[in-house]
């Protein structure tokens, strides 16, 4: 008894320190994954050793094997040789039936039953047969008994099949549900294991040996229902708690899934799930607004059913790429279930169950009106908003792109509105922009599809036109526009007629860029407003000979001014009831050391374009004030002295200022100063004009429109300013007495004049019949060469003290 009870101690604690040793390993191969051969190794030699330890210590307990070098050297021999068996056993299933030894993550199922069942029945007769092969190879006289072989049999299978479930589920308590182990239950399990196992073999080799021990039969049978009631126990704890765990995880699905239901259906983009055919398989409530189909509708129809026709080969090829395994985000256009069309924005994705792509998820954003609002800003990035039509960005984009494209022959008309600015100073900035819209409206129906039109400026217009080889066919349509063009306009109650300056260049003759075609064209449609305007001119080299010509003339008269080649000539007024002289007025010349006399109409108008104005509008005043200080220091000068001021110069903010001290530092009264503006100036700056006039004479000076007639402005406009005088342009006087047109505006013009009280006067008079017409209307003063031509100052003195002894 004692014996057997020992026994059983020795055996059963081999055995559980074994498992415990099987536990930590595999347990450590978990964490720190080993190689799958040193893991094989060690688990080899330890089933081996664990299989071999009853047995043999049953033997020894009976004296069967006595502990001497032979039967040690014979164990350990078998033990090698059940080690080398499950090395080669192990290493078979790791890399020929690709399955590994490190426990699996798999919950059970009845094909693992089945397995261990089979693995148990196998170890148990393995274990028997190297039972009974030892002790009958030792002891001659055993006894084979059927029951003692089948009991022996179903017992080992029960308990190693117990053992296989226990290891088995202390993994799955470490792998899958991630609870810690019960140190007591698994030093119990393994005790019940080693129990089993040892009484077991010892039962066996007793009664093989008909040695029955009915404390050992009685070991075996309780330890082998223990082991299950424990077993079984264990099972129905774990069990329960995978229960519990489920339950929890299935309550946190519940909430997942409830909280992607609720992004799903209320999130403000249209989400939609695709199938891998591209049939709608789920989506949300936005996705029907966006589309305008019912539900049902949605669920037959299929990628192509939406998508605008030009765009369905690009979206199923994203489509494609998106079913295998890629992520996408375009851009695209489809149409609702009424034919409107949408931008949006796709952001799809592939969804993986189990590592295999079954569908698309996709999220749709309307950017249709983020898409308008960039095409608008597009559009007036290249487009006038006033007109609709291109601007100067736009126009040369597309002009450029003509190039490129290798267009043979492109004309660049560059149309200006003469005297725009009178009209918008007279009728308004309102009918100013509405003129504008109709000359461009005016210019697409003359051109229609043929020609690209731009505003590219304030009044200016860029048409460039397409031509065969024939030019002519350009100046036939540029008649045909200024024929349009002058024809009147209906802006509001008021009809106006206009005419335009035009400049031509031809690509490729006059240039191969975009600015040398327009520049060549400005350079030609300055020189029709040179040449007074209501005309057009193509570009010829030599208007760039002229233009460089002019810069260097400007920068000689710039010199000329500083060198004194500048001088005055004097061009006298007379009373015409009196035939006085009245007043006279200043004349710059220029003599060039190498070009000889210069005409003021070659250089005004240059330095009016530039700076070079004020330089020069000071230097005749200030020379005309010091020759007219002289002159009434020397005699006694009853006329005033009149100077023409550059509209530029007019309106320079120190003006007033500088006039004012010019005259005083020459020690004139301003009263004998006449300062003659232009009428453009005054009907384009009509509110600063009138300022500065107030100014001017609140110091005292006179203040004539020069030129009057050659504008818009009408007689009833003249009250609004304070003029002195106004005088007559020649265009006017030297057709009479012969055009009635001409007789009906002068005589209107003395009458109306006459009746604001100022004074006028005459310029341009050549013949007797002139002026006796002009004495007779009650004209106050003339000027012309029926009196005399302008002259230097001394010949002016000659003429004054001739006229004073004849009058």
């Amino acid at each position: 008894m004692l014996t057997e009870l020992f026994y059983l101690l020795v055996s059963t604690s081999g055995c559980v320190v074994l498992m415990l040793l099987i536990q930590q390993i595999t347990q450590r191969s978990i964490t720190y994954p080993l190689h799958e051969l040193v893991l094989s190794l060690l688990l080899s030699i330890l089933c081996a050793t664990a299989i071999s330890l009853a047995p043999t210590l049953s033997l020894l307990f009976k004296g069967i094997v006595v502990p001497y070098e032979g039967h040690i050297r014979a164990l350990t021999f078998h033990i090698a040789l059940l080690a080398f068996i499950c090395f080669l056993t192990f290493t078979a299933m790791s890399y020929l039936g690709k399955k590994k030894l490190n426990p699996s993550l798999q919950p059970l199922n009845e094909k693992d039953v089945s397995l261990h069942l089979l693995l148990s029945s196998f170890i148990s007769l393995f274990i028997l047969g190297y039972t009974y092969f030892t002790t009958v190879r030792l002891e001659q006289n055993l006894t084979i008994s059927q029951t003692n072989l089948m009991s022996s049999w179903l017992l080992l299978i029960g308990a190693i099949y117990a053992a296989t479930r226990i290891f088995q589920h202390l993994h799955l308590d470490q792998l899958v549900i991630k609870r810690e182990l019960n140190r007591m239950r698994v030093l119990v399990s393994f005790d019940l294991i080693g129990l089993s196992l040892s009484s077991i073999v010892f039962s066996f080799i007793a009664g093989l040996l008909q040695h029955n021990s009915l404390f050992m039969d009685y070991s075996k049978w309780t330890s082998v229902l223990l082991l299950f009631v424990i077993t079984l126990s264990y099972l129905e704890d774990q069990f329960s708690y995978q229960h519990q765990q489920l339950r929890t995880k299935h309550h946190e699905l519940q909430i997942n899934e409830q909280e992607y239901r609720s992004l799903f259906q209320n999130n403000p983009d249209a989400i939609f799930v695709l199938d891998m055919k591209g049939r709608f398989k789920s989506f949300n409530h936005s996705v029907l607004e966006l589309t305008q189909y019912a539900k049902d509708e949605m669920l037959h129809l299929n990628i192509p059913d939406l998508i605008v026709p030009a765009e369905t080969r690009r979206v199923l090829n994203y489509y494609d790429q998106v079913c295998h395994g890629m992520e996408v985000h375009f851009e695209t256009t489809f149409q609702t279930k009424y034919g409107r069309e949408v931008y949006i924005d796709i952001t799809a994705f592939p969804i993986h169950v189990n590592s295999t792509i079954t569908g698309v998820y996709a999220i749709v954003q309307d950017i249709t009106k983020e898409k308008e609002s960039q095409q608008k800003i597009e559009y007036m990035a290249y487009h006038d908003e006033l007109t609709g039509l291109m601007n100067r960005r736009g126009i040369r984009q597309r002009m450029e792109q003509h190039i490129r494209l290798g267009q043979p022959h492109m004309a660049f008309i560059l149309l200006d509105i003469d005297l725009f600015k009178d009209i918008n100073d007279h009728l308004g900035h309102t009918y100013g922009d509405q003129l504008l819209q109709f000359v461009g409206a005016r210019l697409k129906k003359i051109l229609k599809e043929s020609a690209s039109i731009a505003r590219i400026g304030g009044d200016e217009f860029l048409l460039c036109i397409p031509y065969q080889s024939d030019s002519s066919e350009i100046f036939r349509l540029t008649d045909e526009i200024q024929c349009e063009m002058s024809k009147p306009f209906q802006l509001g109650q008021h009809e106006k007629a206009i005419t335009t300056s035009m400049g031509i260049s031809f690509y490729p003759s006059d240039g191969q860029h975009f600015d040398t075609l327009i520049k060549h064209a400005d350079m030609a449609m300055y020189e029709v407003k040179y040449d007074g305007r209501n005309h057009y001119l193509p570009y010829s080299p030599a208007m760039e000979k002229r233009s460089v010509e002019k810069i260097v003339l400007l920068e000689e008269l710039q010199r000329a001014i500083d060198q004194q080649e500048l001088f005055l000539h004097y061009h006298p007024k007379y009373k015409l009831s009196t035939n006085k002289v009245e007043g006279v007025e200043v004349l710059v010349r220029w003599e060039h050391p190498i070009k000889g006399t210069i005409s003021p109409a070659e250089f005004i108008p240059l330095a009016e374009q530039s700076n070079v104005i004020h330089p020069l509008g000071d230097w005749i005043m200030t020379e005309a004030c010091r020759q007219f200080s002289e002159w009434q220091c020397t005699n006694d000068l009853d006329f005033h002295l009149s100077i023409n001021i550059s509209p530029k110069q007019f309106l320079h903010p120190e003006f007033a200022q500088r006039v004012k001290k010019i005259v005083s530092d020459a020690n004139l009264q301003p009263k004998s100063i006449d300062l003659e503006i232009t009428e453009t100036l005054a009907m384009e700056n009509t509110v600063r004009t009138m300022d500065i006039m107030a100014e001017l004479k609140a110091y005292g000076f006179q203040v004539t429109m020069d030129d009057f007639g050659t504008g818009y402005t009408s007689l009833s406009y003249l009250s609004k300013f304070e003029f002195d005088r106004i005088k007559i342009d020649r265009s006017f006087i030297k057709d009479l007495p012969e055009n009635s047109d001409h007789i009906a505006i002068v005589q209107s013009l003395i009458s109306v004049a006459k009746h604001l009280g100022i004074q006028i006067t005459a310029e341009g008079i050549e013949t007797d019949e002139q002026l006796s017409f002009l004495t007779k209307w009650g004209c106050d003063e003339g000027q012309g060469y029926y009196y005399t031509t302008p002259v230097g100052a001394e010949e002016f003195m000659k003429h004054y003290y001739n006229n004073l002894q004849t009058t």
